[in-house]
């Protein structure tokens, strides 16, 4: 089973806005959701994979970290500059991105 999302915003003039200004206006990360949503429904064994268009931010690698630990889920996300990929509350990239 493969759950796939996207986050967008319309502005009050009916505009899609990106995804960094939806993060920058509601103080919301669609990485942060997407996690959040996989580990509630979806089987624990199951990996977590979310591909990104902006790079990630120190707070949901962060979470991305703590959520890996706490849930013993395996979860990789693509950014545009690097492939992050969360196991036991640890990172591949060594926390340098």
């Amino acid at each position: 089973m493969m759950i796939q999302m996207e986050l967008s915003m319309l502005n009050r003039n009916g505009t899609l806005v990106s995804e960094e200004e939806t993060e920058e206006v509601t103080g919301i990360h669609c990485e942060n959701l997407v996690i959040a949503f996989a580990v509630s429904n979806s089987p624990d064994f199951r990996s977590i994979r979310i591909i990104k268009t902006i790079k990630m931010c120190s707070h949901c690698h962060t979470f991305a970290k703590l959520v890996s630990e706490k849930y013993k889920r395996q979860i990789l996300i693509k950014d545009p500059n690097c492939l992050h990929k969360f196991k036991g509350g640890k990172c591949s990239c060594e926390d340098y991105w």
